[in-house]
């Protein structure tokens, strides 16, 4: 689970769900004018309802006491903080990258990620995702590749990217995945277009109940009218 908490009147806080490739399934929640105590009450009744392995939180600006108020509850979340220091590079199909800070790691981290991924058809998370500039800065004798700040897209005209900052975020670390078959009572109580256990079903020659509208091999079957054909 990623949370981005909104800095200004304008902007909105945003809670974004991925499960592996994932991100359309589970619905997201963008919340406009609302206090941050709202917004710790809508974090705790998504986290109990579908338990996810980590709960990353933006913790500069106003992220910061809903991390403190979080933890007051007793609710395990990671605060992230996007001008603190990348903790790992990457390595794209043309050469390696590094960050100027972790929130450039999470961005570049997502734009692999979406090669794969699956995300919501939704016109404003389009516009985050391609309307962010980006530069290099020095760090350490080299060039890092650093993201345009926030203030510098309003000047341009721009809204705060919250939608794909949101999930961003959910790429800040590796997570481990705990045990999800204790889970899945709870998990079944919504309708899921992404099932992890497919690939499962088919090697060991069994079939599953579960209906899989999402499918893996979707990359090789690339073309406007496969309804699995995702738009890059």
């Amino acid at each position: 689970m990623g949370v981005d908490v909104a800095r200004y009147g304008d902007d909105a806080s945003v809670i974004c769900l991925r499960r592996g490739r994932d991100a359309r399934t589970i619905e997201w929640v963008r919340m406009l004018g609302q206090s941050t105590m709202d917004l710790v009450a809508r974090i705790v009744q998504l986290k109990n309802q579908y338990k996810p392995d980590a709960l990353f939180v933006d913790g500069d600006g106003l992220g910061g006491p809903v991390i403190d108020r979080l933890r007051e509850l007793r609710v395990d979340v990671i605060d992230i903080k996007g001008n603190g220091k990348a903790d790992r590079g990457s390595v794209g199909e043309e050469k390696a990258t590094v960050y100027a800070n972790k929130r450039a790691e999470m961005w570049g981290t997502m734009r692999e990620w979406l090669a794969h991924g699956v995300i919501p058809a939704h016109p404003d998370l389009l516009t985050d995702l391609t309307g962010l500039e980006y530069g290099y800065t020095i760090r350490e004798g080299r060039d890092a590749l650093i993201l345009e700040r926030k203030e510098d897209m309003k000047k341009r005209g721009l809204a705060s990217p919250d939608l794909a900052d949101a999930l961003a975020l959910t790429f800040a670390y590796s997570v481990v995945a705990s045990d999800h078959a204790s889970r899945m009572s709870t998990r079944s109580q919504h309708q899921t277009e992404y099932d992890p256990y497919a690939e499962m079903y088919r090697s060991g020659g069994r079939t599953s109940n579960h209906k899989v509208e999402y499918n893996p091999l979707a990359e090789q079957l690339r073309g406007p009218r496969n309804p699995y054909y995702r738009q890059r």
